[in-house]
């Protein structure tokens, strides 16, 4: 690299990235003269699987080094020429440095970007007026859904939102849609979160619905306007023609004519779907051949005036379908407002944020706030920074980090030492646009267009592949140069062209490609697309190749799941995030039909599906299973299982089921059923799902029921690492991945979706509609009818489109090590539309053939060797390192054991003692907090009665009472996020208004050193954050109170 501190490295598919971050990053770290030069460097990157890829890969290579068996001799004489040292002061540098980060674990940054944007809201807390300790939501959809629906209840209340919805919902009915406007809403409420819509929304949050509605009277207005105008130029045209004495027969196939004649009617559909611009303008034909002499001279006349009229209607009626496209979208815009606010009401209420306004947060604090006051505020002055995956870095979370950078950049340590930045990413491998990713801001820094910084940077390109064997890497460097020529800006038709060729270092591999016949629906290719799959993978096993090295990669979670389902179907053990859906299992919905008989008896489905199970357990069952279920299915669920007692032996009753918590009815269920399979993955991970609801929600049946359905089809089993099983997931999912055997089927996909759901913001800029702002309208062809901006907007689409599809495509194609297979489909021509017509205008210019009879070839297909380095990599050295989990494992690991009534009854009081001592956080709530917990919960009079006396010992303890009498600010189980990424939950911190806090933490059996140890690490934390002094208390809950002072 030149002597910059500002790099960019272009690294392709299988270059060495992660190599050569470990690189730079050991570079600083052994050569900084900072005593803890770890504390100020920070490399951030997308997942936490890359996180964790790069930490191993970082704490394995200083192992290796430290004990001097690395077997990478170039990294270490790369170190040792750089830092100028010899290997032994190497070594020693690396044990030291080994020891140091093992030891301050948690300031070893190497975290994922949204991890450090949640670190700094963490800190300004107070600044961005959220709750003190809120909680972090992914998944944001039950929240948005939540917030629409809270609006939705308004109507009736609210007279102006009541006339808007019921507008809206008539307007639906009469584009014969449905009238339930809550799936709209809903779609257009998560553009709250989305990164690319932030600058629309900015402009329409400022308006109100009644700023809306004067909006849509200037639309409607402007709409009819344009109408009439486009009415009346076209009824010249046609008098224009009827005065030259010409008729519609006249034109070809009459087009023309119609055209004027259509917009006359309003009829705007289709209306631009031929080739009349071009015969106007002389490039096609505008009438017959045939036509008399003197009608064709009269045509050829007066055809720059009907050219003229062509084009003004042309952008009257544009000007019409983009006022009609605005108002379609008019309600969800109007309520814009209304949904923002109440959603961060129902956040606040309920103490929660969701991540995806951490960017745009943090955007507004950045511009308000010096670089050193955030330094300070997180505790360390980062002075270099490694920024990996860069093409999939979002807008906001780049311009968020410019200011820290540059602080870093500009500035010296006190030893001298300069800040650097090292970005690394790949182009081609941009997948992430809709969620804020932009190609252009890696293209325009990688090109010298654009940097943020005063220094300039220094560009290196990877251009060696030590994934694949040669023939893939040799065929996807001839693919990928062949159709660069696709592109027409430069830089595009760089990256595609020069910017993917690479050399490959291995010798081998093996490309196929093979079509399906053509001819047929979507839908109906999916099981040819299966059966040929199914061939494949037994190619791959023939080349000697084991089900884990097989990997089937595919676009869409629906194609996931058909080619699961077909592996299976033919014996094939899979691993498959879409097969492994915990609901589809029918023995967690044998549980599931119970549960609900509980909350709703007598429902003769839910008998069905109990009988169905059990014939499926019991197969010598299944000729009566007909006759049981005529005679026995619209029984009363009482006498239903009464028979099913006698026929399948086991005893079971609603009733008593009915009077516990759903915990335990589940586990009873499990008990009292040995038909049901002993440590299936389905029914563990069910039975830990309700675990998880019942310690942080609620513990009745129908509470558990009710948040089933949000999550049926969401939740989904964890499998380990090494399961000798086909792998099948998503082009996405694999990103960063890589597998021996790569087979691609359903490579037919259209370049240019012109899917409906996507949307685009058009501006408006001319008067009179300049006040509306923005249109939010579909991404279709119309949009070329907008004018120069429209055009301008349809191209960038197009191209946006075009650039999602060969990047997708070139992550595909790069996971292979040994052997690649891809099936599309057959079709007749040559192009550049699908990724058929791509393939196949590929082979022909390579002199091949491709067809449903006829596939094609490049390289030899050989089989698999084992290499000896494979060998050795289990006698090389590895570093583990234990990262803290949940203590609930402990608790999980009782539920899976099948608990005795005893040890469930003691966890059930445990987990009822906390749940009252979380709501009592002062004592003269203590009464109401009981009889609410009794009225709420079905629990035993011994139960209650043991909550009752130990809240009570609790809660009038003469060390512990205090803290239940006063008027200090109380946090109940509040996560604390500490920056070695650990999340902390004290049971108990009282805050006193002189700066100190009280710790409360509360334990069951003896005590353990652990425990003072972590009520320790409580305190300190709080230290941290200005609290002084510390009071902390264990508290030991058994048949008497004990209180451990630990401060």
């Amino acid at each position: 690299m030149n002597q910059t501190n500002f790099h960019i490295i272009n690294a392709a598919a299988g270059s060495g990235k992660t190599y050569n971050l470990v690189l730079q990053y050991l570079k600083l770290l052994l050569g900084s003269k900072t005593t803890k030069p770890y504390r100020i460097l920070l490399a951030l990157t997308f997942t936490n699987k890359a996180v964790n890829e790069l930490k191993n890969r970082i704490l394995a290579t200083l192992l290796a080094l430290s004990k001097d068996t690395i077997k990478d001799k170039n990294i270490k004489n790369t170190l040792c020429d750089r830092l100028a040292i010899d290997e032994k002061e190497l070594s020693r540098r690396a044990q030291h440095m080994l020891r140091q980060i093992l030891f301050e674990y948690g300031s070893f940054d190497v975290i994922t970007l949204d991890k450090f944007t949640h670190r700094l809201i963490r800190i300004f807390v107070k600044e961005l007026k959220l709750p003190f300790g809120f909680e972090v939501v992914l998944d944001p959809k039950s929240l948005l859904e939540e917030t629409v629906s809270s609006i939705i209840e308004e109507v009736g209340k609210d007279e102006l939102l009541t006339q808007l919805l019921n507008d809206f919902s008539i307007s639906r009915v009469s584009q014969q849609n449905s009238w339930n406007i809550q799936k709209d809403l809903n779609e257009f409420a998560g553009i709250l979160l989305n990164e690319n819509d932030r600058i629309p929304l900015y402009d329409l949050k400022k308006k109100t619905i009644l700023d809306h509605l004067e909006d849509l009277k200037t639309l409607c207005k402007e709409k009819l306007k344009a109408e009439n105008k486009a009415t009346e130029i076209a009824t010249e045209a046609l008098s224009l023609i009827h005065q030259h004495g010409l008729e519609k027969s006249d034109f070809y196939k009459g087009t023309l004519y119609n055209h004027f004649q259509a917009v006359v009617q309003r009829h705007y559909s289709k209306l631009y779907s031929n080739q009349l611009a071009l015969a106007l303008v002389g490039e096609k034909s505008l009438y017959k051949q045939s036509l008399d002499t003197k009608k064709k001279e009269i045509i050829d006349t007066i055809q720059v005036k009907l050219n003229e009229d062509y084009c003004e209607i042309k952008k009257y009626v544009g000007k019409s379908l983009l006022s009609e496209a605005t108002i379609k979208s008019w309600v969800p815009r109007s309520l814009l407002q209304r949904l923002e606010a109440r959603l961060e009401v129902l956040q606040n209420r309920k103490e929660v944020r969701l991540l995806g306004e951490f960017n745009q947060k943090i955007s507004k604090l950045v511009q308000d706030v010096d670089a050193p006051f955030i330094y300070e505020r997180l505790g360390e002055r980062y002075q270099h920074y490694f920024l990996d995956e860069f093409q999939d870095t979002s807008k906001l979370q780049w311009t968020n980090l410019i200011p820290l950078i540059s602080n870093a950049l500009a500035g010296e340590s006190l030893n001298g030492e300069q800040g650097s930045l090292l970005l690394v990413g790949d182009p081609k491998q941009a997948i992430y646009r809709w969620r804020g990713g932009d190609i252009k801001q890696f293209v325009n820094l990688f090109t010298h267009k654009d940097s943020p910084f005063q220094i300039k940077a220094s560009n290196d390109f990877l251009v060696k592949n030590y994934r694949s064997g040669a023939s893939i890497v040799n065929f996807n460097n001839q693919f990928f140069l062949t159709f660069s020529k696709l592109f027409e800006e430069t830089d595009y038709h760089k990256i595609y062209g020069e910017g993917s060729q690479q050399e490959a270092q291995k010798a081998g591999g093996y490309v196929s490609v093979e079509a399906i016949p053509s001819g047929k629906k979507v839908d109906e290719n999916i099981p040819v697309y299966v059966e040929k799959t199914n061939a494949t993978v037994i190619k791959a096993i023939d080349s000697g190749y084991a089900l884990q090295d097989i990997v089937v990669l595919v676009r869409t979670k629906k194609q996931a799941s058909a080619i699961g389902a077909g592996l299976t179907e033919v014996g094939y053990p899979i691993i498959s995030s879409e097969s492994l859906v915990v609901g589809q299992s029918p023995y967690v919905q044998f549980i599931l039909a119970i549960l609900k008989l509980i909350a709703r008896p007598n429902d003769s489905e839910q008998h069905k599906l109990i009988i169905d199970v059990l014939c499926l357990l019991t197969p010598e069952f299944e000729k009566e299973n007909h006759l049981f279920i005529l005679n026995h299915i619209h029984l009363k669920s009482k006498d239903f299982f009464k028979k099913l007692e006698r026929q399948f032996r086991f005893k079971l009753s609603l009733n008593n089921l009915s009077k516990l918590s759903v915990l335990e009815a589940a586990e009873s269920i499990l008990e009292s059923i040995s038909l049901l399979p002993s440590g299936d993955p389905f029914l563990n991970t069910f039975i830990e799902d309700i675990f998880e609801f019942s310690t942080t929600e609620s513990q009745t049946i129908s509470g558990y029921l009710k948040f089933w359905e949000k999550q049926e089809n969401t939740l989904r089993i964890k499998t380990p690492e090494g399961t000798n099983s086909i792998s099948v997931m998503t082009i996405h999912q694999a990103k960063g991945l890589e597998f021996p055997v790569v087979i691609l089927p359903f490579m037919d996909t259209v370049l240019n979706s012109s899917n409906i759901k996507n949307k685009i913001w058009y501006p408006f800029k001319e008067e009179p509609l300049s006040s509306i702002k923005w249109a939010w309208i579909n991404a279709s062809k119309n949009i070329q009818l907008y004018g120069v901006q429209g055009q301008s907007l349809y191209d960038q689409y197009v191209l946006e489109q075009k650039l999602d599809a060969f990047n997708v495509l070139y992550v595909a194609l790069t996971r292979a090590k040994d052997q690649l297979y891809i099936i599309t489909q057959e079709v007749a021509k040559e192009g550049a539309s699908t990724y058929a017509e791509l393939l196949k205008s590929f082979i022909n210019n390579q002199g091949g053939t491709l067809d449903e009879n006829t596939s094609f070839e490049w390289g030899e297909k050989t089989l698999k060797e084992t290499a000896e380095t494979e060998k050795e990599t289990s006698k090389e050295e590895k570093i583990k390192i234990q990262f803290k989990t949940s203590s609930l494992w402990k608790k999980k690991l009782v539920v899976f054991n099948r608990p005795t009534k005893e040890s469930i009854l003691a966890q059930k009081k445990g987990l009822l003692l906390h749940h009252v001592l979380a709501k009592v956080t002062h004592s003269e709530k203590l009464s109401k907090v009981i009889e609410e917990t009794i009225s709420e919960l079905n629990s035993s009079g011994e139960t209650i009665s043991f909550i009752e006396k130990k809240t009570f010992e609790i809660v009038h303890h003469p060390i512990l009472s205090p803290y239940f009498k006063s008027d200090d600010v109380v946090l109940v189980e509040k996560d604390i996020l500490v920056p070695d990424g650990r999340t902390l939950r004290p049971d108990r911190v009282n805050l006193l208004a002189d700066g100190s806090a009280v710790i409360l933490d509360y334990k069951t059996g003896e005590p353990k050193e652990e425990d003072t140890l972590q009520i320790d690490s409580y305190g300190s934390i709080y230290e941290t954050l200005g609290y002084n002094p510390i009071k902390k208390f264990l508290v030991y809950i058994g048949s008497e109170i004990r209180v451990k002072n630990c401060s």
